[in-house]
């Protein structure tokens, strides 16, 4: 079964390693962990935070249907 890629937007609100909580522009929060393949570690995802950066990641489920999706890659929004 192929994986459906899809872009959620907000600001990072909490780092934990390789695992980060966004909260969305509608106020919902949304859980991922960063894919071994991502191109950025938690240290730039902790700077997202500090500055309260708009970001749109794109993700898929996590296999296993875990509450947690997995990010492939972190943006920085205008």
């Amino acid at each position: 079964m192929e994986r459906v890629m899809q872009e959620s937007q907000g600001v990072i609100t909490v780092v934990q390693e390789h695992r980060f909580q966004l909260r969305m522009q509608d106020g919902r929060h949304r859980r991922f962990e960063l894919a071994h393949d991502a191109p950025l570690g938690w240290e730039e995802l902790h700077v997202l935070q500090r500055r309260a950066c708009a970001v749109a990641v794109r993700h898929d489920a996590a296999p296993g249907g875990t509450r947690i999706d997995v990010a492939h890659a972190v943006m920085l929004l205008d």
